[in-house]
């Protein structure tokens, strides 16, 4: 189960997004979703775009970050 639904966290809650094994920088952004699979979340593009980026939920750690 991801870590996003075993803390409960709710869509629009600030989150970071990591690895648990390699490449382990965060990529921060809204959470949208989280599914049987993935965890999506929306972040700033170039010029500010805003785009959602789709992580597996094996293998990722989504957890709630202070603004």
């Amino acid at each position: 189960m991801p870590s996003a639904v075993k803390s409960r966290l709710e869509p629009g809650t600030r989150v970071a997004v990591a690895a648990t094994d390699y490449g382990t920088d965060p990529t921060v952004g809204e959470l949208v979703s989280t599914g049987h699979d993935c965890v999506t979340i929306e972040r700033d593009g170039p010029g500010g775009t805003p785009i959602r980026v789709h992580f597996p939920r094996d293998g990722f750690q989504v957890s709630a970050v202070s603004e």
